[in-house]
């Protein structure tokens, strides 16, 4: 392994997660660090004083042509739009070997996605990977006030919706527990008790899975929803807990075969939002 290489793993975990972190795509990620690579390996980096700093404003310029690109495709993707999940233990990764950053959370990707380009860039540069706003505006070729700016408008954003609480993990798996237990035992009421009022589902199959094509709202409209899927799938689902971005989830089987990953965000405990990933294309290949 020659030195440049070396240079570049050393930083490839975290180029992964700024990457994964504006894409909301591990696969697309993966393609830009790849090709952050390449561009790493074909220049002469004698003259480069600083190649975190360097590698870092590649990647997130990647970044930012890519999301520009997707834009139109996203627009068009059938059904709700959710980030592809990272499953794993912890935050210690095995699908995807990278620590993944505990704040991305499918929550919080999802939250991005209404997001303009350029505020998703700064606000995830600055707020979540702890960059200065110099060092930022540098990466994504603005100026530090603009930068200021657009990281405000970020933050109002997403303030004005109603954001998660992080909780205890063990107070975590308990809603989930009873969450599940209560669609076992197609408890109407007791989802309805679990869930906000204006509680969202969103169900992700990109047209390629069976999924409701709109987010159901209202705790009553999702309970019914839920119970009639277990309804109709009744002695052939199998559930797995598992980490999704670093947050307590589960995976579906439906006669053996990987189904979707369910997540959730929580608020004085109870379910205000539930994500369910059924699209074949974000969930890993193997049980």
């Amino acid at each position: 392994m020659n030195n440049k290489t070396k240079i570049f793993n050393s930083y490839r975990s975290e180029l992964t997660n700024i990457a994964y972190g504006m894409l909301g795509s591990l696969h697309d990620a993966k393609d830009i660090v790849q090709d952050g690579y390449l561009r790493w390996t074909n220049v002469s980096t004698d003259d480069i004083k600083n190649p975190e700093g360097y590698l870092k404003t590649i990647i997130s310029r990647l970044c930012i042509d890519r999301l520009r690109s997707a834009k139109n495709q996203r627009e068009e993707y059938y059904g709700p739009w959710l980030p592809q999940p990272i499953i794993g233990v912890s935050n210690n990764q095995p699908d995807s070997n990278i620590e993944l950053h505990d704040e991305l959370t499918i929550a919080l990707l999802h939250l991005l996605e209404n997001l303009p380009v350029d505020q998703r860039a700064i606000y995830l540069l600055h707020d979540i990977f702890g960059y200065t706003f110099e060092e930022v505006a540098e990466m994504v070729d603005k100026n530090a006030a603009a930068c200021r700016k657009a990281a405000q408008r970020a933050r109002q954003r997403i303030q004005s919706n109603t954001l998660p609480d992080d909780l205890p993990k063990e107070e975590e798996q308990y809603i989930i527990e009873q969450f599940l237990q209560a669609l076992q035992d197609r408890n109407i009421d007791k989802l309805q008790a679990l869930l906000t009022d204006d509680a969202v589902l969103y169900s992700d199959g990109g047209g390629k899975a069976e999924a409701a094509p709109k987010p159901i709202i209202s705790a009553k409209k999702i309970s019914k929803f839920l119970v009639s899927i277990a309804d109709k799938n009744e002695g052939h689902v199998e559930i797995e807990f598992t980490h999704v971005n670093n947050r307590l989830g589960f995976k579906v089987y439906i006669k053996g075969e990987l189904h979707s990953i369910w997540t959730f965000s929580l608020k004085k405990n109870t379910i205000i939002r539930i994500f369910s990933i059924l699209n074949p294309d974000k969930l890993p290949d193997k049980k």
